[in-house]
């Protein structure tokens, strides 16, 4: 699911136009798209951009090493999945969720003509075990797995079938089905900030920059332009068609306010000005 964390260092302006340093956290997956494209959207930036953290480098973000790195304040924001975000506010005050910014990034891939009896999903990721759960109910073996075992568990038949990232679903050969459900709101990632950080100058910019980049993602051609620059893969038409019918979109996280956040839920108080393609 997660290649790795970008951490993006941002010098943006503070009230005196003086620069401030902002590090934000982000996947190597689809969400990191949004925060790449939000650079190239962002105004008096001077952008310094580098892998991992100098003395870290964190795999997953469902990992306790990312949690400590929100917790150790070494991130001023970061692009979470909703089980990672849950476990981070309920643990530390000190942060909390802002909104959505991915949807249905999520993709079931299973293998054609075969009964599918096993299918694997990331560490931690409780809710994709219980939509497929739901799903199969319990004609299924359900097991977690390292993120980054997933394609291969799947190429050498070790499960029938995995939930991975519509980037990662690309590469793999198989039946693709979206997890969005009825009511295509499935939450696959919120962006989280520092309170203290909230009230900055520079998170009124950034959240300026990612409005900006939500609506450029929503363009077909842009969508296939960044796609292609920064993750180096291929998104023709036929992928871009595969996005659409899965459902996935950025949407801009201050319009999509979390009601609750308890108990492994995020519900969403409502769903207005949604971007889509």
């Amino acid at each position: 699911m997660l290649a790795l964390i970008v951490v993006t260092a941002l010098h943006l302006g503070d009230e005196k136009g003086l620069p401030i340093l902002v590090n934000i956290g982000a996947p190597g997956d689809t969400a990191g798209l949004l925060l790449a494209v939000a650079v190239e959207e962002s105004e008096n930036i001077d952008l310094q951009l580098r892998r991992g953290i100098e003395t870290l480098l964190v795999n997953d973000c469902c990992a306790v090493v990312s949690q400590w790195a929100m917790s150790s304040e070494s991130l001023d924001l970061a692009l979470m999945c909703p089980d990672s975000a849950l476990a981070l506010v309920e643990r530390d005050n000190r942060f909390e969720v802002v909104g959505p910014i991915l949807m249905n990034a999520e993709v079931l891939v299973t293998k054609k003509d075969r009964p599918i009896l096993s299918i694997g999903f990331a560490q931690g990721r409780i809710r994709h075990a219980e939509h497929v759960a739901s799903t199969f109910k319990d004609s299924v073996a359900v097991s977690a797995m390292l993120p980054a075992s997933l394609p291969y568990a799947y190429e050498k038949n070790v499960v029938d079938g995995v939930v991975v990232d519509f980037l990662t679903a690309l590469t793999l050969n198989g039946n693709k089905t979206s997890l969005a459900g009825a009511e295509k709101h499935n939450i696959s990632y919120v962006l989280v900030v520092r309170k203290s950080f909230r009230k900055s100058l520079a998170y009124t910019q950034l959240l300026t920059a990612i409005e900006k980049a939500t609506y450029k993602l929503a363009q077909p051609d842009e969508l296939s332009r960044v796609v292609t620059q920064y993750k180096n893969k291929k998104m023709g038409t036929k992928e871009i068609e595969l996005w659409q019918k899965m459902q996935v979109r950025f949407v801009i996280p201050t319009s999509m306010l979390i009601a609750s956040l308890k108990s492994r839920e995020l519900n969403l108080q409502n769903t207005e000005n949604v971007v889509t393609n």
